[in-house]
């Protein structure tokens, strides 16, 4: 199928106006068919890589009982998130997003039938996770900001914070339920099959990214690969100041307390929960996201979005000095459903930020700075937690870096007007 065929949101109009601004809210962007072949694609591949990243989590804390280890699957994702996404930015783009998203999807089949094979056949070591995440972290990072650039190419400006929020929501939906269901599997019937779901989840998606028409970029034949052009985003982002302490305000945040990646741990050792428990825990962070997301559909464009994003964020490191603290099962659901929802709108006023400061015509290589900072900053986070616990212990590891994190957001706020002022 052509990509060429026909422009997206013929009818969509760009131009910020009072009454495009009241059309913002609920479920607006979906009116868009490009769009919600995107947002329909968006549940099942993100519940797959759910799935097994809490298979993968909890093989390697199964098979070597080392917070060191388990950290380090989290390294192996970020080494990939940091370095390869400046050419994946470059390359969303210079080539066809769509295909550079299916590429992505297909070797994450790919990665999942390999796992499945070999846990199931129990010749699985823990070198073979580390190498297939390393894998499938480079891939994905390679084409991961083709994903994220493609969104004003799908609705316009006035709801480009409706439609990260609604796809952001699908994520969440699909995050809430995986975890659940993949702990019960694993429980159950073993690791194995978590991947197999993983890998019959992500065929739908490949096929909703199939049938989308989008227009080919019209300024990619002026996209080299060269050192210039493959940091411009890193570029924008210093020269714009703004876009860069949004940036690092949450990455120090998920790199010092990044707790997901200790999860298996808590639920082990400290709430004494197995597998099942596990899943339970991390569904709740999901549920409270998908509240949160919800919350910003119903408040609509959120324009003070740097004094938003500091409040968010010094909320979400209370939250998680009172988590780390915990050893009741439902009071530690109840506080990581808060942290969900805190978390979930800071993402999506951060996410915003970036498609509506992007150029156009650099939107790929700027975008690819989300995976750069976030996803690097989560396995750097799970790395560094792996490390720390182990002389210091998890809950103590996890408090020290929320306070930390707290007070560099606080500190951004006070010293930069830029910041407290920025509206979008």
């Amino acid at each position: 199928m052509s990509t060429t065929e026909q422009p997206p949101n013929t009818t969509a109009p760009d131009e910020i106006t009072p009454e495009s601004e009241k059309a913002t809210r609920g479920f607006a962007s979906l009116k868009f068919r490009d769009y919600r072949l995107l947002f329909l694609s968006t549940p099942f591949g993100s519940a797959g890589q759910a799935m097994q990243s809490l298979a993968t989590a909890w093989q390697v804390y199964e098979l070597t009982q080392s917070t060191t280890q388990l950290g380090l699957t989290f390294l192996f994702q970020g080494i990939p998130s940091i370095v390869m996404s400046f050419f994946g930015g470059t390359l969303a783009d210079k080539f066809d997003r769509k295909r550079l998203i299916n590429v992505s999807q297909a070797f994450q089949v790919l990665t999942a039938v390999i796992l499945a094979v070999i846990t199931m056949t129990g010749v699985v070591r823990v070198w073979h996770i580390f190498t297939i995440t390393f894998l499938l972290a480079t891939v994905s990072s390679l084409t991961g900001p083709a994903r994220s650039a493609l969104m004003p190419d799908l609705v316009p400006r006035t709801h480009i914070l409706n439609a990260t929020a609604l796809m952001t929501t699908a994520t969440r939906l699909a995050t809430m339920t995986a975890p659940l269901l993949g702990g019960v599997i694993i429980g159950s019937i073993g690791a194995g099959s978590a991947y197999v779901f993983n890998a019959l989840l992500t065929l739908p998606a490949i096929v909703a990214i199939s049938m989308m028409k989008i227009p080919s970029n019209p300024n990619r034949a002026n996209v080299k690969f060269n050192l210039s052009q493959i940091f411009q985003g890193l570029s924008f982002a210093i020269a714009s100041r703004v876009l860069l302490l949004l940036l690092l305000m949450d990455t120090v945040t998920q790199i010092l307390g990044y707790y997901p990646a200790m999860m298996p741990v808590i639920a082990k050792d400290i709430l004494k929960v197995g597998p099942t428990g596990l899943g339970i825990l991390l569904t709740a962070p999901a549920i409270g996201e998908f509240l949160g997301f919800g919350s910003v559909l119903v408040l609509g464009n959120i324009r003070r979005k740097g004094a938003a994003l500091v409040a968010t964020i010094v909320i979400y490191c209370v939250l998680l000095v009172i988590f780390s603290q915990s050893t009741w099962f439902i009071f530690s659901l109840l506080i990581l459903g808060l942290l969900g929802a805190v978390d979930a709108i800071s993402m999506t006023i951060r996410q915003t930020s970036m498609q509506l400061l992007a150029p156009a015509d650099r939107r790929g290589r700027v975008l690819a700075l989300s995976s750069i900072f976030a996803v690097g900053g989560n396995s750097l986070g799970g790395a560094y937690l792996g490390l720390i616990a182990g002389f210091i212990g998890i809950q103590t590891a996890l408090a020290v870096g929320a306070v930390i994190s707290g007070s560099f957001a606080l500190g951004v706020a006070i010293f930069s007007r830029k910041v407290r002022k920025f509206t979008a």
